[in-house]
């Protein structure tokens, strides 16, 4: 593990590869204009960075591999809805969806960094940014 580095830069796109890399492509089929793409995108990378400073809570009231579970299971049924929905239902799937890997992603790092003995949290946390 010596020689693992961390990211240099954290950013949402690096997170869930499968939400913003498919949801350009959805609400382009579903023929969006500019500015209603960028407003959906903008609701899926806000509701994930902004429920991150929230999701440890749960986390702290039962154990942080539950909070992972509801925020895998949240994404995941989000994400699989995105090819069948649109309009409203469409933004609301997205805002799920980000709040969901943002549950996980929070509570994760949480997780492992837990894990890690005195001076060795670089060794717990390059194989959480492989996650990524």
């Amino acid at each position: 593990m010596r020689g693992c580095r961390p990211p240099k830069h954290e950013h949402p796109d690096s997170q869930s590869p499968v939400l913003f890399g498919f949801l350009p492509v959805r609400v382009h089929n579903l023929r969006y204009g500019v500015l209603a793409t960028g407003i959906v995108l903008t609701a899926a990378s806000a509701s994930y960075l902004l429920v991150q400073p929230l999701a440890g809570m749960p986390a702290d009231r039962v154990r942080p591999e539950r909070t992972i579970y509801v925020g895998l299971a949240l994404a995941a049924g989000a994400v699989m809805s995105l090819g069948i929905l649109g309009d409203l239902a469409l933004f609301l799937a997205t805002v799920a969806a980000g709040i969901g890997i943002g549950v996980v992603w929070t509570n994760t790092d949480a997780l492992m960094s837990g894990w890690a003995q005195a001076g060795q949290l670089r060794a717990t946390m390059c194989p959480a940014g492989s996650f990524q």
